[in-house]
């Protein structure tokens, strides 16, 4: 191998020399360059040399970096000298060898700019690497069960023979030993290199050694947890086979105690062939009570305040009870609609929202760490863009047990009372109950008391935004990274009558999967289906009811007016309303003069997939399309005339970016609703204070007056904005 980092050329030495005259740290680097075919990754490039480029701090201030040279949204680098570039040079050869490359050369240069900057320019010749003709893995029956031979392999036949990914092989069977309680195995690595052929045929025997057991285990605890409390969570015991994924489960459970800041388990150091294995377990408490507060800002929601005390070690043991205040709408009648509470509701749907509430969550039950029990009350203010308001306060009794292979049941309890508001036209629009007095004793302050039985499965509990490691030439191996696939499922049942004190008999039941898998290097793609049904009394009150569309469902439509809807005049009854709607073919209704209000549904399908691509370490572009479909078996004088009121269907397509923070993702998307002219009921005010049925319209909100193509589609497009991942 030979090492060449040429320095800048005689021609620009003057230009060079002006420029250090002018600084003492030199000159900014204003970009690095990789000229000739580059086969290693460009990452792997810009982390092996110090003349690194300057860089925006962040996506969000990508508008800053792009027009301008402003000191707050870069991370600025500079070139102290031009023997940094020809030391680079080196340092990029011996990356190459490592990488399989033994006779890559690279030099360097320096190209200075008008305005000052430099760029770094590197010249490779890579020449031709060393590829692996032939692996023979030897030794993975030697334990049980036997190790299958992992897919895919840091290393295979016909890529370039790297040093690091070989290191990467050795590790992986070497774990895959250690699960089988081979703690101390060894990989040996023989073969030869042909050099003519530019080939190598490479031999790697696994050689497990002596099985190990789990021996004591000392534990090094901070106050006030105790050791005790420690103990009950390890999840092995004295004689058991050596597993580290014991380890790691006893990790995970560590950190279900509230109080924990900090928690470390490792095997203690002992001489070769030892073949009990003693472990240490560090923990460290936080802080016991203390008061938290944030803010979020969602279309749904608009801005929001949430507080929060918590004592983390409440009654002398690790339990949590905790005291809360927050608002949410904050701003939403001020804006009236506009970005970015576009999707709170209209009215008194855009008034604020309060809630206050307690809880005490016990993590342990019966000192088995697999349960948890929590109490919880709540007094509040909420409001369901556009379909119902609640007032009241509740109660919750709940408890929860891990089943294993990542399964979870839960038992819920819950105890409401609560009053409605502006839900005079649901009751209407679904059961026929339109008079003044109707509508308010189905209002009044009524008792809703479900029992919820559900199971949760999850098929990696890592977080969803990890992505696999890059299998192209020159990447790191990571084995930690999550599987291509991840899946999660929620089967919830819950029922309601006097057996549970409730004043309403329902029975429903939602089921929900989700799946995210990788793509090649940078592409992600998500999807989600579910399904719900509700059976019950004839009468049954907003909040049991199925509602679709919206930030987190189908987001071409509006939040929660994807399904059986009715419209309410807002003044005198508009022109085009008809008593029969067969014959309702006038010109469509004016959408200012009246409000859409969904009355949900009792059979729910929505159906998603998104497709994600990572433009770096922390901005993800999306594309996705939703499906939902929402029906009703009954509404208010529209079941025998107009049965396409009581269901509909929706297909929607979209796109959207998400910025990957601390907090989440914060997700921004723009959905387009594809919807063509509709028969609606249309219902007004009636002079009693009640509400009447008036007849029907043509609804077109989007074409309703025979708009240019651009005005029509920034009518159908939706806009989103919350934190998190839609599923």
């Amino acid at each position: 191998m030979s090492a060449s980092g040429a320095a800048p050329g005689h021609g620009t030495s003057a230009v060079w020399a002006a420029v250090l005259q002018d600084t003492v740290r030199g000159p900014e680097i204003d970009a690095v360059q990789f000229m000739g075919p580059v086969s290693l990754d460009r990452e792997l490039f810009i982390e092996a040399i110090a003349s690194k480029p300057s860089r925006c701090r962040t996506p969000l201030v990508f508008f800053f970096c792009l027009v301008g040279d402003f000191d707050f949204a870069e991370i600025k680098q500079f070139l102290p000298d031009t023997a940094q570039v020809g030391a680079d040079a080196e340092r990029l050869e011996t990356l190459y060898e490592i990488w399989g490359y033994p006779d890559a050369l690279v030099s360097g240069r320096v190209e200075p700019q008008d305005d000052g900057d430099v760029i770094v320019v590197f010249d490779v010749d890579e020449g031709a690497p060393i590829l692996i003709r032939s692996m023979d893995l030897r030794g993975l029956d030697a334990v049980l069960p036997p190790i299958p031979a992992p897919r895919p392999l840091p290393l295979s036949p016909g890529e370039p023979y790297a040093l690091p990914r070989l290191e990467s092989l050795i590790e992986l069977l070497q774990a895959e030993a250690a699960a089988r309680g081979h703690r101390h195995a060894q990989v040996e690595v023989s073969g030869a290199v042909d050099e003519p052929a530019r080939a190598a045929d490479l031999v790697i025997e696994l050689q497990p050694g002596p099985l190990a057991v789990f021996g004591e285990t000392s534990i090094d605890v901070e106050p006030p947890i105790t050791e005790r409390a420690v103990r009950e969570r390890l999840a092995y015991r004295p004689g058991d086979r050596f597993a580290p994924e014991r380890l790691e489960l006893t990790v995970r459970r560590l950190y279900g105690l509230p109080v924990v800041e900090r928690a470390v388990v490792r095997p203690i150091a002992a001489s070769a062939g030892d073949t009990v294995v003693r472990a240490e377990v560090l923990v460290e408490a936080r802080r016991v009570q203390g008061f938290e507060g944030e803010g979020t800002l969602s279309s749904t929601d608009c801005f929001g305040l949430t507080g929060l005390w918590r004592h983390r070690y409440f009654l002398g043991a690790p339990r949590v009870f905790a005291l809360g205040a927050s608002v949410s709408n904050l701003f939403a009648a001020q804006t009236d609609g506009a970005f970015p509470c576009g999707s709170t509701g209209s009215g008194a749907f855009g008034e604020l929202n309060h809630e206050v509430q307690a809880e005490l969550w016990q993590p342990s039950l019966f000192g088995d760490s697999r349960y948890a029990l929590r109490i919880g009350g709540h007094v509040r203010r909420q409001s369901s863009p556009n379909a119902w308001i609640e007032r009241g306060w509740g109660g919750r009794l709940g408890v929860s047990r891990e089943l294993g292979r990542g399964f979870t049941a839960l038992l819920d309890y819950r105890f409401e009372r609560n009053e409605l508001e502006a839900s005079g036209i649901y009751f209407c629009g679904n059961y026929g109950v339109c008079s003044e007095p109707g509508i308010r004793a189905l209002a009044e302050p009524a008792r809703l008391a479900p029992l919820e039985a559900a199971v949760l499965w999850t098929s990696s509990p890592l977080p969803r935004d990890v992505r696999r490691a890059d299998r192209d030439p020159g990447t790191p191996w990571d084995p930690t990274r999550l599987p291509d696939w991840r899946f999660t499922t929620r089967i919830a049942v819950e029922g309601a009558g006097a057996a549970t004190g409730s004043e309403y008999a329902f029975g429903r039941s939602i089921v929900e999967a989700t799946g995210t898998g990788i793509l090649g290097r940078a592409g992600e793609i998500a999807a989600r289906v579910r399904v719900g049904g509700i059976t019950g009394d004839d009468v049954l009150p907003p909040q049991i009811r199925l509602f679709s569309g919206g930030v987190n469902t189908v987001r071409g439509a509006e939040q929660n007016l994807l399904g059986p809807k009715v419209l309410l005049a807002t003044a005198a009854l508009p022109n085009g309303t008809c008593a029969d709607p067969a014959a309702c073919d006038d010109a469509p209704v004016d959408p200012a003069l009246v409000s859409v209000r969904p009355i949900g549904g009792d059979r729910l399908f929505e159906a998603n997939v998104e497709a994600r691509y990572w433009m770096g370490s922390s901005l993800q572009l999306a594309a996705f399309l939703d499906y939902g479909r929402l029906t009703s078996r009954s509404g208010a004088g529209v079941e025998a005339d107009v049965p396409a009121a009581l269901r509909q269907s929706l297909l929607t397509p979209g796109i959207g970016f998400r910025v990957i923070t601390d907090l989440g993702p914060i997700r921004v998307d723009l959905g387009y609703d594809p919807s063509s002219a509709r028969t609606v009921p249309l219902f007004a005010e009636s002079d009693d204070g009640g509400i009447r049925q008036a007849g029907y319209v043509r609804f077109d909100p989007f074409a309703w007056d025979d708009p240019g193509f651009f005005r029509e589609l920034s009518r159908r497009l939706q806009f989103h904005f919350a934190i998190g991942q839609a599923f």
